[in-house]
Parts: structure tokens; sequence; C-alpha cells
């Protein structure tokens, strides 16, 4: 079990760096290909989040193969697509966009199969240590996420081609990673993401909300995405202020990953959500209000990151204790369905925004997103709360 535990957080820290790289490389640079930048951004960061829909049928047809396996293939095709993209953005604008497209549909199978993973591991836990698990895992995939955009800004001051080279080189190595789980652990821990016959989740209500609480994920997390490198580039001209709040937002989900353990020990369960939910809203809303200040702006990035990431671990937490494996794959992958809709409404609602305001600066899309999927959290985690002492907290 060390070893999958090792393995399983080394290969999701190598592929987050890559992620996390890829979101500010290509957002940043997609603003200087000719044409309209502010739709190339919005084009790309909906190619990077509307693929979640095609991953889970995907995932299903590679269903005889083990997740250690299934990864390792996944992250060595992403490595060289992603080399593949660089050289087209100059060439071909629209053969570069198909290519995102389908490197973010191998991003995606990675994603399931990597919280498969997750479950698996986390099986005969008992709550405390499902919740130690899902802060650490997050934890470990946020500091990824925090070296990412780090490395490019980093190597944007020594060549173009540099950051997307250690992308490529990020991917192979936590293949490598995920290659090891297979090759040193007993074989009776690398299972196969085969199931043994098909699961038929009906979609009460209880699953149906946490279907809808993990689908708006994705597309909240694209509005960030857009609006951070507009931000960076409209108000400051600057890829290291883009840079530098993604690393905040990703510390501060860090933080919310290794406190998390700990805050749910020190007030009740409803005080502690509700108090969440009131900093995540004024951050946001702050962040909005305030654009054109630097360090407000940073302090909202922050809080917004700590307050978000903690309500994500939670649900993340309740997910695993509530349901098996096989049922709590199937309301992600059904999840992970849905969002790809709802990121492209996302996407034309903050296209439009930044029509009506002016792009130069955050706009309402920023605030709304993060409350409407905060609210659902709260909701969803309060209405758990109601059978707490069946099972204990």
């Amino acid at each position: 079990m060390k070893i999958q535990l090792t393995s399983y957080l080394s290969s999701v820290f190598f592929f987050k760096i890559a992620v996390g790289a890829i979101l500010l490389a290509i957002g940043w640079d997609s603003m200087e290909i000719s044409g309209n930048g502010l739709l190339n951004i919005t084009i790309i960061m909906a190619l990077s989040f509307f693929p979640a829909t095609f991953a889970r049928p995907i995932f299903q047809r590679f269903s005889a193969i083990p997740i250690p396996k299934l990864l390792a293939l996944c992250l060595c095709i992403s490595g060289s697509l992603i080399m593949i993209e660089y050289r087209l953005m100059d060439i071909n604008r629209g053969a570069a966009f198909t290519t995102h497209f389908i490197l973010w549909i191998f991003i995606f199978i990675i994603e399931v199969a990597c919280e498969k993973w997750y479950v698996t591991l986390s099986q005969g836990f008992d709550l405390d240590k499902i919740r130690k698990l899902s802060g650490l895992s997050t934890s470990v995939a946020q500091l990824g996420i925090v070296i990412g955009p780090l490395t490019v800004m980093l190597a944007k001051e020594y060549s173009q081609a540099l950051p997307y080279w250690i992308i490529a080189l990020s991917f192979i190595i936590s293949m490598l990673f995920s290659l090891s789980a297979v090759f040193l652990s007993n074989a009776s821990l690398i299972a196969s993401n085969k199931p043994n016959r098909k699961v038929n989740v009906k979609l009460n209500d209880k699953k149906l909300l946490y279907v809808l609480g993990f689908a708006l994920i994705w597309p909240t997390l694209t509005v960030f995405n857009l609006s951070i490198p507009v931000l960076a580039k409209t108000q400051y001209n600057s890829i290291n202020v883009a840079g530098t709040l993604e690393i905040l937002i990703a510390i501060a989900t860090v933080i919310a990953g290794f406190a998390h353990p700990y805050i749910t020990r020190s007030t009740v369960f409803l005080k502690r959500t509700s108090i969440v939910f009131i900093i995540l809203f004024i951050s946001a809303l702050s962040a909005y209000l305030y654009n054109s200040n630097l360090i407000i702006i940073s302090l909202g990035v922050f809080l917004l990151g700590m307050s978000f990431g903690y309500l994500r671990i939670e649900l993340r937490a309740q997910l695993s204790r509530r349901f098996e494996p096989k049922v709590a794959g199937e309301i992600v992958a059904s999840a992970n369905g849905w969002s790809g809709l709802i990121v492209i409404i996302y996407a034309v609602f903050f296209y439009i925004c930044t029509q009506i305001q002016t792009a130069n600066g955050l706009t309402v899309s920023f605030p709304i997103s993060f409350v409407v999927c905060a609210a659902l959290f709260v909701y969803i985690l309060n209405h758990e709360n109601k059978n707490e002492a069946l099972y204990g907290n």
C-alpha cells in the first residue's frame, strides 16, 4: 500500500506540474496569436475543459488495462501532443486548436484514472483517514499546480519553447512513477479498471446533487483560467502577474489541504461551512470590485483558493465515504460528462461579459461562477450532515 500511495502521489504531482504549466503557457501564448486575442483564449480554455465530456466513454473502452498502465500510456501521448501543439501554433491555428482539444481528452482520461486510483486507495479507511488522504492528495496536486506556472514564468525568460519542453518532461516523469506502481507493487494491488459487471447508477436526489456539484468544478476553473490571463494582459501586460495569481490560488489550496483535518475538529460542521462560504463570497466579490488593485486581488485570490479548496476537499472526502469505488467513479464520470456543456455555457457567458464590461479586468462572471459552485457544495455538505450521527464525524 505504501508503494502504491507513493507512486500515486508522485505521478499526480508531476502530472499537475504539466497541467498548471499548460494552462498558463497556452493561455498566454494564445493571446499573441494573430487575430482576436480574447476570442483565442476563450476558445483555448473552452477546448481545455470541454473534453471532460468524452473522458468517460473513452476510459471505459480501455477498461481491461490496469489503471497505472493506462495512466502511463496517456501520459506518454500527452507529452508528445504538447510539443506538436507548440509547433503548430504559429503555422496553423486551427490545427493547433484541434491538437489542444485532443490533448485535453487524454488529460481528462488521466484525471478519471487518478480519481479512481484515489478512491481505491481510500477503501477501508474511516472518515478521518479519508479526509487526510483527500487533503494530502489535493495538496500534492496543488503543489504541482504551483510549480507549473512558476516554471513557465522562469523558462519564458530563456526561450519560447523551453516551457513546452518542461511540460513534456513532466508528463514523462509522471509516466515513470505510474509504471513504478506496476513493477514494484504486489500484483494484487494493481487493480484493473474493468468492472466485474456493468454498474447502473440510478441518479436519486443525493447522487444527482453530487454529480451537479462535481460538474460545476471544471466550468468554474475555466472562468478563473480565462479571467486571470486577460486581467494580467490588459491591466499589467505581464505574464508574471498571471503566473503569480495562479500560484497564489494553488498555494492557498495546498494550505487548505494540510489544514483541513484540523479545521474539521475545531468547529461544528454547520458553523465552519458557513464561515468558509462567507469568506469565499467576500474574497471573490472584493477581487472583482477592486480589480485594479493588485494587493486586493492577490489577497482575494488567496482567500478564494483556501475556501474553495476546503469545500472541494470536504466534498471529495464525503463522496469516498458515502459510496463504493464503482459508484463514486460513475458519479465523477457522469459529472465530467455534464461539465462539458456547462463549460461552453460559462465560456460564452465570460465572453459576453467581457464585451459588455470591456476586457480590462475581472468581469462579473468571476464572482458568480465561484459563488454558485460554492453554494451548491455547502448545500450538499449540510444535507449530508443531517445523517452525521449515523457514522461519526
